[in-house]
């Protein structure tokens, strides 16, 4: 059965297929609405970088991530458990 956005009640988990640009600000903006989010990301270096430096060095490099963005490298890993997936 699909849920609609509108259904949910609370935080849920975010997974955001695509660090990009586009990538980047949706997980920003499901971020500072409280949901955990996980990013998923192509590039090894890229991910380890929003990790770590909260920013994404490719795209939009000069915003702070917030730190319920999780960046991963594992489809599987951002997938998991997933209420909302975003493709970006």
């Amino acid at each position: 059965m699909a849920v609609q956005v509108g259904e949910m009640d609370g935080p849920v988990r975010v997974a955001v297929v695509g660090a990009g640009a586009f990538g980047t600000a949706l997980a920003t903006v499901a971020a500072r609405n409280q949901h955990s989010v996980f990013l998923f990301c192509r590039d090894e270096e890229q991910a380890e970088a929003i990790n770590t430096t909260r920013r994404n060095p490719k795209y939009l490099s000069e915003f702070d991530l917030p730190e319920t963005i999780q960046a991963t490298t594992s489809l599987a890993e951002a997938l998991a458990g997933a209420q909302l997936v975003i493709l970006a």
